[in-house]
């Protein structure tokens, strides 16, 4: 590693844990928010259109997340790839069962947009995934 991608590095980690999760976590939804649209727009389905965009969009989001978080979030835990990926497919799994709910409940029933569905349902999902992840994934109990 460079000097100046050390000297990134070592600044980056002096952002609180939180800070860096909400940072890191912002970039991966504004690029999820994307897929997202480019998903819906493209699903041949007329009914729930948004409920199976987001399940698509969700599953590709696990890995995209996950590496996000791995390599800029937890930057001071020492579980190996693999293993907090496990705990991170257990989270969003989680996650995904709740959210699917949710966002069909907002689109079908209350007819809101799949826009603001979407962020209403990313919305709650963070803090709970800052949770979850922690103790599942990363394999820290402290929050």
């Amino acid at each position: 590693m460079g000097k100046h991608m050390k000297y990134y590095k070592n600044k980056w980690n002096l952002i609180p844990e939180k800070i860096r999760f909400l940072i890191t976590g912002m970039f991966g939804v504004f690029i999820g928010g994307f897929i997202y649209v480019i998903i819906y727009k493209s699903n041949p389905l007329e009914t729930h259109k948004a409920t199976t965009s987001w399940i698509l969009a969700f599953l590709l989001a696990i890995l995209r997340q996950h590496a996000l978080h791995y390599f800029f979030t937890f930057t001071e835990i020492s579980v190996p790839y693999l293993n907090s990926l496990y705990g991170a497919i257990k989270t969003y799994s989680f996650n995904l069962v709740w959210s699917t709910v949710l966002i069909h409940f907002l689109n079908e029933q209350v007819k809101l947009d799949y826009r603001i569905s979407w962020f209403i349902t990313v919305a709650i999902s963070v803090p709970l995934s800052y949770i979850l992840l922690k103790k599942l994934s990363f394999g820290v109990n402290k929050i």
